[in-house]
């Protein structure tokens, strides 16, 4: 049988979200991006603001190049607060 690695081809799609809320003036923002549009999405629910905005095929380089660099996903999805912050 062969094996399906769709996820590997430069042609699959793919999103990333990432989510900032909390603090004590209660941020609530997301960022979406769609590979298959190349647009980030910009969405501020606090504010009740939203914001497009397109990718160059550069700055889609940089944002894939600084998303692996950092490890994001390889990143642990639950983790305890750093020692020292409020919530610790």
């Amino acid at each position: 049988m062969k094996e399906n690695n769709s996820y590997d081809n430069f042609s699959s799609g793919f999103a990333v979200v990432y989510i900032k809320e909390g603090g004590l003036v209660g941020i609530k923002q997301k960022i979406f991006y769609d590979s298959i549009t190349k647009e980030l999405t910009f969405i501020d629910q606090k504010n009740n603001t939203y914001r497009v905005s397109k990718l160059t095929a550069n700055e889609e380089k940089e944002l894939a190049n600084e998303i692996s660099a950092d490890k994001v996903l390889d990143s642990d999805q639950n983790y305890p607060p750093k020692e020292g912050c409020r919530f610790f």
